[in-house]
């Protein structure tokens, strides 16, 4: 239900970047990218808010995914992608159309 890459940053470090479900991402993630690009602390009124985003875009049929990061500076072990304390970036919905032929397996 997610996906994580990490990318070696300019200046050094990594940043991890992480792609998935949203009920998965949005748990993962403390702080938001602002309107000037700086993450700042999440409140619960902005996850109250951005549930809701995620809930109308399923109610219009829509599949929903976040986009998050996350910069690490420490030595890290490159096998262990955290999985808290993420910034998120966006949420997204797409259209997930049904594959042909896969109606007409069901109803067999």
């Amino acid at each position: 239900k997610k996906m994580s890459v990490l990318v070696a940053l300019p200046d050094g470090g990594l940043r991890a970047f992480c792609k998935g479900a949203s009920e998965i991402i949005l748990t993962m993630c403390d702080k938001i990218v602002d309107s000037y690009g700086e993450p700042v602390l999440m409140s619960e009124e902005q996850v109250k808010n951005i549930t809701d985003v995620i809930n109308g875009f399923a109610s219009e049929a829509l599949r929903t995914l976040c986009l998050a990061f996350k910069d690490i500076d420490d030595p890290f072990n490159e096998n262990s992608i955290p999985d808290s304390g993420l910034t998120l970036i966006a949420v997204i919905g797409i259209k997930d159309p049904v594959r042909p032929g896969v109606k007409d397996a069901v109803r067999t």
